[in-house]
Protein backbone atom coordinates (compact mmCIF):
# COMPACT_ATOMS: atom_id res chain seq x y z
CA UNK A 1 0.00 0.00 0.00
CA UNK A 2 1.25 3.52 -0.82
CA UNK A 3 1.86 6.34 1.48
CA UNK A 4 -1.15 8.28 0.00
CA UNK A 5 -3.10 5.25 -0.03
CA UNK A 6 -2.18 5.13 3.84
CA UNK A 7 -3.31 8.98 4.22
CA UNK A 8 -6.31 8.44 2.54
CA UNK A 9 -7.44 5.89 4.77
CA UNK A 10 -6.62 7.46 7.98
CA UNK A 11 -8.42 10.43 7.36
CA UNK A 12 -11.20 10.59 4.79
CA UNK A 13 -13.58 7.95 7.55
CA UNK A 14 -11.46 8.50 11.03
CA UNK A 15 -14.42 9.01 13.01
CA UNK A 16 -13.51 9.30 17.14
CA UNK A 17 -15.40 6.34 18.60
CA UNK A 18 -17.48 9.09 20.78
CA UNK A 19 -19.15 9.38 17.38
CA UNK A 20 -19.66 6.01 16.50
CA UNK A 21 -20.80 5.51 19.61
CA UNK A 22 -23.83 8.03 19.06
CA UNK A 23 -25.25 5.94 16.40
CA UNK A 24 -27.83 3.53 17.65
CA UNK A 25 -27.37 -0.18 16.72
CA UNK A 26 -29.25 -2.04 13.64
CA UNK A 27 -31.06 -4.34 16.44
CA UNK A 28 -31.02 -3.33 19.96
CA UNK A 29 -31.71 -6.17 21.62
CA UNK A 30 -29.41 -8.07 19.38
CA UNK A 31 -26.42 -5.75 20.72
CA UNK A 32 -27.43 -5.31 24.36
CA UNK A 33 -26.89 -9.12 24.51
CA UNK A 34 -23.38 -9.29 22.68
CA UNK A 35 -21.91 -6.28 23.37
CA UNK A 36 -23.15 -4.57 26.44
CA UNK A 37 -20.03 -5.42 28.40
CA UNK A 38 -17.49 -3.96 25.40
CA UNK A 39 -14.99 -1.89 26.40
CA UNK A 40 -14.08 1.02 24.09
CA UNK A 41 -12.02 -0.25 21.14
CA UNK A 42 -13.48 -3.33 21.22
CA UNK A 43 -15.96 -3.92 18.40
CA UNK A 44 -16.82 -0.13 18.39
CA UNK A 45 -18.80 -0.62 15.00
CA UNK A 46 -20.10 -4.34 15.78
CA UNK A 47 -23.95 -4.56 15.48
CA UNK A 48 -23.99 -0.97 13.91
CA UNK A 49 -22.87 -1.64 9.97
CA UNK A 50 -26.01 -0.76 8.69
CA UNK A 51 -26.64 2.40 10.64
CA UNK A 52 -22.72 3.18 10.51
CA UNK A 53 -22.95 2.85 6.79
CA UNK A 54 -25.94 4.89 6.62
CA UNK A 55 -24.60 8.15 8.01
CA UNK A 56 -21.60 7.85 6.17
CA UNK A 57 -19.13 6.91 8.91
CA UNK A 58 -18.35 3.38 7.71
CA UNK A 59 -16.74 3.27 4.13
CA UNK A 60 -17.11 -1.07 3.85
CA UNK A 61 -18.36 -4.20 6.20
CA UNK A 62 -18.35 -7.66 5.91
CA UNK A 63 -21.63 -8.83 6.88
CA UNK A 64 -22.80 -12.65 6.81
CA UNK A 65 -24.88 -14.06 4.40
CA UNK A 66 -28.73 -14.41 5.70
CA UNK A 67 -29.92 -11.69 8.54
CA UNK A 68 -26.86 -9.67 8.42
CA UNK A 69 -27.54 -9.73 5.06
CA UNK A 70 -31.43 -9.49 4.50
CA UNK A 71 -30.82 -6.01 6.55
CA UNK A 72 -28.80 -4.57 3.79
CA UNK A 73 -30.54 -5.98 1.03
CA UNK A 74 -33.02 -2.75 0.65
CA UNK A 75 -30.05 -0.78 0.80
CA UNK A 76 -27.97 -2.90 -1.54
CA UNK A 77 -31.31 -2.50 -4.38
CA UNK A 78 -31.58 1.57 -3.79
CA UNK A 79 -27.99 1.83 -4.65
CA UNK A 80 -26.99 3.22 -1.01
CA UNK A 81 -25.01 -0.05 -0.47
CA UNK A 82 -22.58 -1.92 -3.20
CA UNK A 83 -21.95 -5.46 -2.75
CA UNK A 84 -18.37 -5.55 -3.96
CA UNK A 85 -17.97 -9.47 -3.69
CA UNK A 86 -18.08 -12.26 -1.61
CA UNK A 87 -15.75 -14.61 0.76
CA UNK A 88 -17.33 -17.94 1.60
CA UNK A 89 -20.83 -16.99 2.85
CA UNK A 90 -19.47 -13.64 3.95
CA UNK A 91 -20.39 -10.45 1.63
CA UNK A 92 -18.05 -7.48 1.14
CA UNK A 93 -20.09 -4.28 1.18
CA UNK A 94 -19.11 -0.22 0.44
CA UNK A 95 -20.57 3.15 0.26
CA UNK A 96 -20.91 4.24 -3.81
CA UNK A 97 -17.78 5.37 -4.75
CA UNK A 98 -15.64 3.24 -2.11
CA UNK A 99 -15.62 0.20 -4.20
CA UNK A 100 -11.99 -0.25 -4.45
CA UNK A 101 -12.03 -0.41 -0.51
CA UNK A 102 -13.86 -3.53 -1.41
CA UNK A 103 -11.47 -4.63 -3.96
CA UNK A 104 -8.56 -4.18 -1.52
CA UNK A 105 -10.32 -6.15 1.36
CA UNK A 106 -11.24 -9.37 -0.92
CA UNK A 107 -7.40 -9.15 -1.78
CA UNK A 108 -5.89 -8.99 2.18
CA UNK A 109 -8.29 -11.30 3.80
CA UNK A 110 -6.27 -14.23 2.30
CA UNK A 111 -3.19 -12.48 3.00
CA UNK A 112 -4.39 -12.25 6.60
CA UNK A 113 -5.25 -16.14 7.01
CA UNK A 114 -1.82 -17.05 4.85
CA UNK A 115 -0.19 -14.83 7.97
CA UNK A 116 -1.93 -16.89 10.85
CA UNK A 117 -1.39 -20.08 9.28
CA UNK A 118 2.14 -18.90 8.81
CA UNK A 119 2.74 -17.66 12.61
CA UNK A 120 4.00 -14.55 10.73
CA UNK A 121 2.96 -12.23 13.68
CA UNK A 122 4.31 -9.22 11.36
CA UNK A 123 2.75 -9.76 8.70
CA UNK A 124 -0.51 -10.62 10.73
CA UNK A 125 -0.19 -7.32 12.32
CA UNK A 126 -0.07 -5.42 9.03
CA UNK A 127 -2.99 -7.28 7.38
CA UNK A 128 -5.08 -6.05 10.44
CA UNK A 129 -3.90 -2.49 10.22
CA UNK A 130 -5.10 -2.28 6.44
CA UNK A 131 -8.16 -3.81 6.66
CA UNK A 132 -8.94 -1.88 9.91
CA UNK A 133 -8.20 1.21 8.05
CA UNK A 134 -9.85 0.12 5.15
CA UNK A 135 -13.22 -0.87 7.24
CA UNK A 136 -13.13 2.91 8.80
CA UNK A 137 -12.34 1.80 12.14
CA UNK A 138 -10.69 4.38 13.86
CA UNK A 139 -7.11 4.99 14.05
CA UNK A 140 -6.82 4.53 17.74
CA UNK A 141 -8.64 1.63 17.62
CA UNK A 142 -6.49 0.08 15.04
CA UNK A 143 -3.44 0.93 17.22
CA UNK A 144 -5.33 -0.89 20.04
CA UNK A 145 -6.24 -4.08 18.00
CA UNK A 146 -2.44 -4.32 16.46
CA UNK A 147 -1.10 -4.24 20.13
CA UNK A 148 -4.12 -6.67 21.54
CA UNK A 149 -3.13 -8.97 18.38
CA UNK A 150 0.45 -9.21 19.15
CA UNK A 151 -0.41 -10.03 23.24
CA UNK A 152 -2.45 -12.63 21.76
CA UNK A 153 0.51 -13.80 19.79
CA UNK A 154 2.86 -14.43 22.76
CA UNK A 155 0.12 -16.30 24.55
CA UNK A 156 -0.81 -18.40 21.53
CA UNK A 157 3.42 -18.89 21.18
CA UNK A 158 3.73 -20.13 24.80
Amino acid sequence: MKINEIILLETKFNFPISDIDKIAPNDPKEYDALYNKRTPHIGPHEGKYLELMLHGIKPAARISGGYQYSQFKPYIKSGRIKVVGKLSTDYVLTLPGEEWRGEKLLELWPKLYAAVDAHDIEKEVQMHTKIGLLLGYPKESVKRFEKQTRDNFKLRAT
